[in-house]
């Protein structure tokens, strides 16, 4: 039995011991009696510090430890049977046998304190020392290892990224994904998912059923089978179905999906993703549509198409094309190119493909020539374009090819038919030539005969019958230029000379010049041209009084009594140019509405009577209506039969730069008091219009009674008017009624007549107050300058008359000689006779050689040359004269004046470029001579001074006036109607004229110095400006000489003569008023 050791034995040993068996021997229930008695603790109890309570406290905890040790190792243990995809089991099971083993050491621990087993002890220990170990180096190994497995917030990262990747890969492809829980029937569609089945995204708890009514109802039992052979076999599937959305729409589906099983095998859900391709597969219907319609196209095109390869073989063509060249495709398609295309042009046809093949061009038309099987060539358009590779390499070439043989034919035969036509129109215009000479030629004798006729003294019935043939004269010239106008607007030859004109003067002389159609008939013709429309405008002057003198004519024809009145108005102006409304309103006749759309037909009239009663071709409104639209405008009518018609046409102009409004108030004039008599209410408002706009005060009457009354009314009121306008010709009582009223007063009153025959005795027009006459239409600025005149400066009672004399004009002297160059005898007659009324001696030549002939033995002041002359014309006489002055057999630069009957375009050029200065259109009226013989006698009359040298002339400053007056007034014969439009030329023109001078001389344009200073010397001759006249001379010389390096002196010193006569056109024109008052007194 071992000893038991009690307390207090000595080195720590206890005396009292006891023996294993002998406790054994004792039986169980001893063991468990004593289980709780510490007096049989070993003795460890009772050394030093232990007590009881301290044993059961190691007891305790060993034990509690053993328990927590020995359930660590079976909960690792399950875990990792549960897991078995954890990296590194072996330690977790050497992890659980470390943790085992110490368990183990504390209950053997515990029990030592009952039991003796330190053996059994050692043992476990020495156990778990070598599993700790074997765990030690195991953790060795393994560390390197495990320190390559990421960490837990490096896979989670990882992992967010991979879903973000995922996420951003199936919403840049639209594709959705979802789950059907099979057991469920529960349907999850991502956001994806639902856009794509047109789902609202807050709609929960789908199911089957809530996808099966998107299917389209052709693709239904399609996808129903096919998911159910997915479930039952367990492949994935994929497929292609349509379904429909809310709004009808057909969208195309492709879907994937796979069976996902449970534990047991069976299938647990179905899972997949899906896109829409509806566009891609809208796109792949229209490529095959297209495909098909380009096959049907092909096939079935009336052109040619084929695809040829790089190399030149045919490799497809199509029946068209077959056609074309007369061979089946089977024969073509062996061929090549060359072999069918005429030789001509299948060079440029080669070029061309190789270009293409270069990438020079993408592609080109040509017009070739194909040989067809019969080796005929048949003319072709063919476009070819070329078909590369994706690569960029060449494919093939596609030829469409259309058949233009007829079409060539066809333009063959045009051009054919053209030139007969050009050939047939040439013969025609040189038949209007020469028809327009033979015709003008007799008739420039008859009317110009008559015109003499005229002039000599007749009794009434004489007068009667010349009348009568010089109208007819007139109405056959009339209608011999519209023929020819008309035949230019058929053949499209008639064009517009452009140039810059006064608008305001232009319609007021064209209604002037047609005044004396209304003599014969109660009609007034008042004019107005609004204030906007007072400008200086580029067009052509000519046939816009052209269309005027038409529509005027036309209006006096169909009216017997009322008015015909001409107005313009500005219908728009922007940026240079304006656009003008003309209107020429009769109460006449009048057109009914039915018969309307004929007036503009060539060669009709409304009706046959009208023919008959009024005469006319009906050419008239067909040549304005082309002319307004060669304009650029538009024309036409507004008519009620019985009540009268307003023609009206707008042109579109450009505004001259030199163009500038006239300021018309003056100080001097506003307030003034004006009485205005006149039975035609729009004349009467007319003229006050024209005095308001001077600032003057109106009062208008339509009677001489009414005209009485308004003056006496005005002298109560004590406000007497300042002057008097009122028309001659009324119902009741003439004018001079009106002046008889004011015969005590100093009141100017202006006389109005329209009958240029009116004869008023000066003793009358003297008793009844009567200042002035002026003739109707009155022209505003003469009527404004008039008044202006009476109400500024002080008149005893004179007479001053406006009126055109009948008595003849003495434009040059008896020592001034003109040759006329003329072979028929009637018009040399007249010519002649015309000359020498005029004062002047007239020598003739019947062909152009005569002429020169005539030129070198003779001095002439001016040669009037007809054009068409047997032997030497007038144009090849003309040249020849040009050239003997160069030569210097003829002293001076002779002036030459062309007589033509030709009225075709193109004649006046000719005439010019063969050295001649002017251009006159026979019948020759004597207004036209006249004013020719102005333009080249007047300046040469005066003799030209002799040549200064530049510093002698501009150092010779003297105090002449600018302008000689009295010599101005005897010069045009006391016409205050010619020397105001002189002075108004003067003033509009006279500063342009010198810009003209300077901008040559900065050129160093010899000639258009020359040129500019000799059109000023000739307008300061006429003006009788003697200095202005003597500097432009100056000018000229030097210009002629080319002579230009001192001329800058000489240009100012003209400058300030030109503003010098500007400044004194006030002046002057009063001093010529006063001289004209004297006269006539």
């Amino acid at each position: 039995m071992a000893e038991i050791r009690k307390p207090g034995c000595a080195n720590g040993a206890c005396s009292q011991t006891a023996t294993k068996p002998e406790l054994q021997a004792e039986g169980p229930a001893v063991f468990f009696s004593h289980l709780f008695d510490t007096s049989s603790f070993p003795e460890r109890w009772y050394c030093g510090t232990w007590s009881t309570d301290v044993g059961w406290l190691h007891i305790i905890s060993d034990i509690a430890i053993f328990g927590a040790y020995f359930a660590i190792p079976v909960v690792l243990l399950y875990f990792l049977l549960q897991r078995r995809d954890l990296p590194f089991p072996k330690i977790i099971w050497l992890f659980a046998a470390f943790i085992l083993f110490c368990g183990f050491g504390h209950l053997i621990e515990a029990g030592i304190f009952w039991w003796p087993i330190y053996r059994f002890s050692g043992l476990i220990k020495a156990c778990t020392a070598i599993v700790s170990w074997i765990t030690v180096f195991v953790l060795i190994r393994l560390v390197p290892e495990a320190l390559k497995l990421p960490s837990a917030a490096l896979l989670a990262r990882e992992l967010q990224q991979n879903k973000e990747r995922l996420d951003f890969a199936l919403e840049s492809g639209q594709i959705g994904v979802w789950e059907w829980n099979l057991k469920t029937d529960t349907l999850v569609w991502d956001q994806r998912t639902r856009k794509i089945f047109d789902t609202d995204p807050e709609m929960t708890n789908l199911c089957f059923e809530d996808f099966s009514r998107r299917l389209h109802p052709d693709d239904h039992d399609y996808v129903k089978d096919l998911i159910e052979e997915c479930i039952k076999t367990g492949n994935p599937y994929h497929a292609h179905y349509r379904i429909i959305h809310t709004d009808g729409s057909v969208h195309y589906i492709q879907s994937q999906g796979r069976v996902v099983s449970d534990e047991e095998g069976e299938p647990e859900q179905l899972i997949g993703v899906c896109h829409d391709f509806t566009e891609k597969q809208l796109q792949e219907n229209a490529l095959v549509e297209s495909e098909l319609n380009f096959r049907s196209t092909f096939e079935q095109a009336a052109m040619g198409i084929a695809h040829v390869a790089p190399d030149g073989q045919w490799l497809r063509v199509n029946e068209g094309f077959c056609k074309i060249v007369g061979y089946q495709s089977e024969e073509l398609l062996p061929l090549r190119i060359h072999e069918l295309s005429h030789p001509d042009e299948l060079e440029t046809d080669l070029e061309n493909m190789q270009r293409m093949l270069a990438g020079e061009i993408e592609s080109y038309s040509i017009e070739k020539r194909y040989l067809t099987k019969q080796r005929a060539a048949v003319w072709t358009n063919m476009t070819v374009s070329l078909i590369r590779h994706q690569t960029g390499e060449p494919k093939y070439f596609i030829f469409v090819i259309e058949n233009i043989q007829e079409r060539k034919e066809a333009k063959e035969k045009l051009k054919a038919a053209k030139q007969t036509a050009e050939e047939a129109n040439q013969a025609k215009s040189e038949f209007l030539a020469n028809m327009s000479h033979e015709l003008r030629t007799p008739l420039n004798g008859v009317i110009g005969m008559t015109e003499l006729l005229a002039g000599t003294h007749l009794n009434q019935r004489q007068q009667e019958f010349v009348d009568a043939c010089r109208n007819s004269g007139e109405s056959l010239l009339n209608l011999i230029n519209d023929i020819l106008d008309f035949s230019k607007i058929e053949a499209g030859k008639l064009d517009l000379d452009l140039h810059d004109f006064d608008l305001e003067k232009l319609v007021f002389d064209t209604v002037s010049t047609m005044a004396w159609r209304t003599t014969e008939k109660d009609l007034e013709l008042p004019c107005f041209v609004d204030p906007e429309s007072r400008l200086t405008l580029k067009g052509d002057s000519y046939r816009l009084r052209q269309i005027l003198v038409n529509l005027v004519g036309n209006a006096i024809k169909f009216t017997d009594s009322g008015e015909v009145l001409v107005r313009t108005r500005t219908v728009s102006r922007d940026q240079g140019k304006i656009r003008i409304h003309f209107s020429v309103t009769d109460t006449g006749i009048g057109i009914s509405e039915s018969k309307l759309n004929r007036l503009f037909q060539s060669f009709s009239q409304v009706d046959a009577s009208t023919t008959r009663n009024y005469g006319g071709t009906g050419l008239g409104l067909v040549i304005s209506q082309n002319l307004v639209e060669l304009m650029g405008g538009s024309i036409g009518i507004e008519s009620q039969e019985g009540i009268g018609s307003t023609f009206w046409f707008e042109i579109p102009f450009e505004i001259s730069p030199s163009s500038s409004t006239s300021q018309l108030a003056n100080t001097q004039l506003v307030n003034k008091g004006a009485l205005i008599v006149d039975d035609n209410q729009t004349s009467r408002k007319i003229l006050s219009d024209y005095m308001q706009e001077w600032g003057l005060k109106t009062v208008g009457t339509a009677s001489v009674v009414e005209a009485k009354t308004a003056i006496q009314e005005a002298c109560h009121q004590n406000q007497p008017f300042d002057i008097v306008v009122t028309d001659f010709e009324m119902p009741d009582q003439n004018g001079l009624e009106t002046g008889r009223a004011l015969k005590d007063s100093e009141i100017p009153v202006i006389l109005l007549t329209s009958s240029p025959d009116t004869q008023l005795d000066p003793i009358d027009l003297q008793e009844c107050q009567i200042t002035l006459t002026m003739r109707k239409p009155v022209q505003r600025h003469k009527l404004l300058e008039s008044v202006y005149h009476l109400l500024t400066s002080q008149h005893d009672e004179d007479i001053i008359n406006t009126s055109d004399s009948k008595g003849q004009r003495q434009v040059c002297s008896q020592t001034t000689r003109i040759l006329l160059a003329e072979d028929n005898r009637i018009n040399q007659l007249y010519v002649t006779e015309l000359i020498k009324q005029m004062g002047c001696h007239c020598d003739t030549a019947l062909n152009g050689q005569e002429a020169i002939d005539a030129v070198l033995q003779n001095h002439y002041d001016l040669v009037l040359m007809d054009c068409q002359m047997p032997g030497l014309d007038g144009l090849e006489a003309t040249r020849r004269i040009r050239e003997l002055e160069k030569r210097g057999l003829l002293k001076n630069k002779l002036p030459i004046v062309a007589l033509t009957a030709n009225a075709i375009k193109g004649d006046r050029e000719r005439c010019l470029e063969a050295g001649m200065n002017e251009y006159l259109s026979k019948p020759v009226q004597r207004d036209q001579i006249t004013i020719v013989m102005e333009q080249f006698l007047k300046k040469n009359q005066s003799d030209d001074p002799e040549p200064h040298s530049v510093e002698i002339l501009c150092k010779e400053k003297t105090h002449q006036p600018s302008i000689d007056s009295a010599a101005l007034m005897k010069f045009c014969s006391g016409n205050l109607e010619l020397i105001s439009s002189l002075l108004d030329e003067l003033e509009s023109s006279g500063t342009e004229r010198i810009t003209q001078i300077q901008k040559s001389a900065n050129t160093s344009d010899a000639r258009g110095v020359a040129e500019a200073a000799h059109s000023l010397k000739g307008a300061s001759s006429i003006l009788c400006a003697k200095k202005l006249k003597e500097l432009s001379s100056a000018i000229e010389q030097a210009g002629e000489a080319a002579e230009l390096t001192e001329i800058t002196i000489l240009i100012e010193e003209v400058a300030e003569e030109m503003q010098r006569c500007l400044d004194d056109l006030p002046r002057l024109r009063e001093e010529i008023y006063s001289m004209n008052s004297d006269s006539s007194e």
